[in-house]
Formats: structure tokens, sequence, C-alpha cells
């Protein structure tokens, strides 16, 4: 049996968030993104494994099988979460959750979510180039971009959840916002797994899976031409204080969505 996980998250200007992930259960593909609302560019990584976690665990369910000592792959482009989630995290358990300078660890709502989500499985971590053609890294990538842009109308709609994104494929859309709030509470840590959890077991009993590929393709996942005004905006936005780099990354994004439009609910 094979366990994927890819996963990927990105923020615009913490005014718009969203995660991502791509998961493999024994020949079932399950293409999920979550809509968080405001929330930091490592807030949505970290998010987006969480959900490929949560996904694997209720796909696992769905088919009868125990996940326990189970083997996942788990690939993403953010070195600071995979090696958060597996090397810096023992340390912080061993240290009352604080960094090597004493200082209390951020987003720690989020990594007991982690510990929760990863117990009893063997997971072995890699890191992938972003935007190299690694095909699951750009789908998420792009998956996320148009979450960011679309998310807040459809999570707030009581439609499908599911959309066909064209070139992008079938992906199945979560509501986080409640499941981030309550990870950043102090207490809130078991709220938030429950409200994740159901909001996995809900959404996916709806469809949502495909019949996993036998082995990747190398092509391209996504237009070239997009990746690259996708990576000029986010550098434009990168440049706060120059305000024609503000309206250049505005008018990217609105070309953006004229390329990518909501799919009708």
């Amino acid at each position: 049996m094979q366990f994927e996980i890819f996963s990927d998250g990105g923020s615009e200007q913490s005014d718009s968030a969203a995660g991502a992930a791509i998961v493999r259960a024994d020949g079932v593909e399950y293409r999920c993104v979550i809509f968080l609302g405001r929330a930091t560019n490592n807030e949505a990584e970290i998010s987006g494994a969480l959900l490929g976690f949560a996904a694997l665990r209720e796909a696992a369910s769905r088919q009868g099988i125990s996940t326990g000592g189970l083997h996942i792959d788990w690939s993403s482009d953010s070195q600071y979460t995979l090696k958060s989630a597996t090397e810096y995290i023992h340390n912080w358990l061993r240290n009352g959750w604080r960094t090597a300078s004493r200082e209390p660890v951020k987003n720690q709502g989020l990594w007991h979510l982690w510990l929760e989500l990863s117990s009893g499985l063997k997971v072995k971590a890699h890191h992938v180039r972003g935007h190299s053609g690694h095909v699951e890294n750009e789908l998420c990538d792009a998956a996320c971009t148009w979450a960011i842009q679309n998310g807040r109308d459809i999570v707030d709609s009581d439609g499908d959840r599911s959309f066909d994104l064209d070139e992008l494929g079938v992906w199945t859309v979560f509501d986080g916002r409640s499941f981030m709030e309550r990870a950043r509470l102090e207490l809130g840590v078991a709220a938030a797994l429950q409200c994740l959890t159901s909001e996995a077991a809900a959404v996916l009993g709806k469809g949502g899976s495909v019949d996993a590929p036998a082995r990747p393709t190398k092509k391209r996942a996504v237009d070239p031409l997009l990746d690259e005004l996708r990576a000029l905006e986010r550098k434009a936005r990168q440049m706060k204080a120059d305000p024609d780099a503000e309206k250049l990354a505005k008018g990217i994004a609105m070309v953006l969505k004229k390329l990518i439009p909501p799919p009708a609910t």
C-alpha cells in the first residue's frame, strides 16, 4: 500500500490565506484546499500539511485501513514546516515549548495538532523546490492561489464544495476559519482538531476522490506563464514601501483572476 501527501500553503499579506494538499491513499487520490481567512504564510504552510494528514486519516478510515504504523511519504517546499515537524519539535517538547534561545515556540496550537494527526504514523519528509516543475507542488501552489482569491465566497455559500479547476483537476474546498481561530487559542487544540476532522469527514464524504495515477507525470501541471505572473505578483507585494509595486501587484492579481475565473456554483 502506498500513502503520499503533498502540501503547500500561502497568504496574501495575511489578508487571505489557504493551504492545499494532494493525498494518495492506497490507489485513491484526494485534492483538498482549505481557506483560512486571515493567516500568516507559515500558518498556511502548516495548515496545508495538517489538512493532508486529516484527509489521509479520513480516507484510510473510509477504506477500512488502520493508520497504526503506516508509512507516509510527505513532500513540501517549506523547509520550515518539514524541519519543525520532524526535527525541531522534539527539542521543543523537551524544553517546554521553548526554542534554543528560550523564546516561546510560534504556532504552538498548530504543532500540537500535528502531534495528534501524525501520532502512530511513520512519516518520511521530502523537501522539493518550489516553482521547479514538481507536478504535485505546482498543483498545490496553484490551488492555494485560486483559494486565496475565491475561497471566501465558496465557503460562505451553501453550494457544492468540489470544483473542477480545468488543468488543476477537481479540488474539494474546506472552511478552515473556525479551525484556525481555535488553533490559536491556548486551550483550543482539542476543539481545533475536532473542527478539522469533522470538516474532513463531512466534505470528503460528499466525494472528491479520483483514481490515483500510477506515477506522476513530468509534464508541467500549469501554464508556465501563470507561474511567472504569480511569482512577479509575490515579488511586487514584498516591496511594501513602493506604491508603484503595490499597484503592479494588484494589477497582476486582477489579470490572474480573469485567467482563472471562479467556477459556477
